[in-house]
């Protein structure tokens, strides 16, 4: 399985601080998968593939505990750059998350393309 580890922040405003691993092979769809640094609620990997059985594209986001960069807005702001970045990217986008982001997740407008 294509994996690609890369930094949100730093692909869309070249500041480094949001980790996130992009699998599987380009597609139209794509699940996020927001998790905390050091949660394992769920396998990231087989995640991963069974969201290429089902034509979706995996990104794993790593919302750590600090932002170094930026303590100041906080893991909401995150958020938005998560979707800011998605957003014209992929056209159908789903989400799955730990229960500790679960209403931080609920709180952004994911807008549809």
């Amino acid at each position: 399985m294509e994996k690609e580890a890369f930094d949100i922040w730093e692909e869309t405003y070249d500041v480094p601080g949001l980790p996130a691993i992009l699998y599987g092979k380009p597609s139209p769809n794509l699940l996020i998968y927001i998790h905390g640094e050091h949660e394992t609620e769920f396998n990231e990997e087989e995640l991963a593939e069974a969201a290429e059985k089902d034509g979706f594209q995996f990104l794993s986001v790593t919302m750590e505990d600090v932002q170094n960069h930026v303590i100041w807005n906080g893991p909401r702001f995150d958020m938005r750059v998560v979707e800011n970045y998605t957003h014209f990217r992929w056209p159908n986008r789903r989400i799955v998350t730990t229960p500790q982001y679960e209403k931080l997740v609920d709180s952004i407008d994911w807008k549809a393309k």
